[in-house]
């Protein structure tokens, strides 16, 4: 089974929130951010979770953050809100070998900082349940 992070990553660039490896637009990573440019980046990390259900030892419940990078503010925050009307909207969905059968929202947008060349940093962090298929 592929990381949560990866098959939200994919997700993202199949309904063209950003592509992988741009040098322009929106450059969606997973993992690790991309240090210089694009000045618009959008990472997925997989940040643990909860312990798998003992009774249902095949549903299990990552969690997630998307980081999001701009030079422009209202950009950032905009963008962290659309893909979060998109994450919310994949319950029991299927993205390659993993069903999400519940995805929520553990903490809402917060602009943390801003980096040495001045870009906006969001975070956002979400809860799922899954299944692998």
């Amino acid at each position: 089974m592929r990381s949560v992070a990866r098959a939200i990553a994919d997700h993202l660039v199949s309904n063209a929130v950003g592509t992988f490896g741009s040098n322009t637009g929106w450059a969606i990573c997973v993992g690790i951010e991309q240090k210089q440019l694009p000045n618009t980046v959008v990472t997925v990390y997989d940040t643990g979770g909860s312990e798998v259900e003992t009774d249902e030892q095949d549903v299990h419940r990552p969690s997630f953050q998307i980081r999001v990078r701009t030079l422009d503010y209202e950009d950032g925050y905009a963008k962290q809100d659309e893909i979060r009307a998109l994450l919310l909207s994949i319950n029991n969905t299927v993205i390659f070998d993993i069903r999400f059968l519940l995805v929520t929202v553990s903490s809402d947008i917060a602009m943390i900082q801003r980096d040495d060349n001045d870009r906006c940093i969001f975070t956002a962090n979400y809860i799922c349940v899954t299944q692998p298929t």
